[in-house]
């Protein structure tokens, strides 16, 4: 028994200082065709990595896209953006709330199309933050990729969010209890 409390309180501690030393979330997005509004018929795919940082507010955002040329984005979309970030339920169209290409813009490489965009704020207001942050903690924000042939979006897809590994210390910890034990 004096084991198991030793790994319960190990357990506590090391996943408090995990949690509080997590200052960045991960989330990701799968991009195609079949997940844009409309639907497209699209063979390009892309995925997508949003870094939040949620004691400043700020993420920064990673995009990779299979099958399309620079040339097919190029001053298309609301607001000509080659990509842009809505609130929305699966299937709907819903709220712009950012446009990626005023701060950087995809570059075109033999593995495809990349793009690296930094410190996007989540808003201006309290009110702003928390509504932004609970949509994209919900799996609401959605990524669209914009090009000649589908204006409305090529390919788009939702964020979710990307489990974080198990803290060192607490397989440590565990691997102590279990080496005591058998003492």
């Amino acid at each position: 028994m004096r084991y198991v409390s030793t790994l319960l309180a190990g357990a506590a501690l090391f996943s408090v200082g995990g949690v509080a030393g997590a200052h960045v979330i991960d989330f990701a997005a799968d991009l195609d065709g079949d997940h844009a509004v409309p639907v497209t018929d699209s063979t390009a795919t892309g995925r997508s990595r949003l870094h939040y940082n949620h004691h400043g507010y700020l993420f920064d955002i990673e995009i990779h896209v299979d099958g399309l040329s620079l040339a097919d984005l190029i001053g298309v979309g609301p607001n000509n953006s080659q990509a842009q970030i809505w609130i929305a339920q699966p299937g709907e169209v819903g709220e712009m709330v950012y446009d990626l290409g005023e701060n950087a813009a995809f570059t075109e490489s033999a593995d495809g199309l990349d793009f690296h965009g930094k410190l996007y704020s989540m808003g201006d207001d309290i009110n702003t933050i928390i509504y932004r942050r609970d949509a994209l903690y919900d799996g609401l924000w959605f990524l669209r990729v914009y090009t000649r042939a589908h204006p409305a979006g090529e390919i788009a897809g939702a964020f979710y969010l990307v489990p974080a590994p198990v803290s060192a210390g607490l397989g440590v910890m565990g691997l102590i209890c279990v080496a005591r034990r058998r003492r």
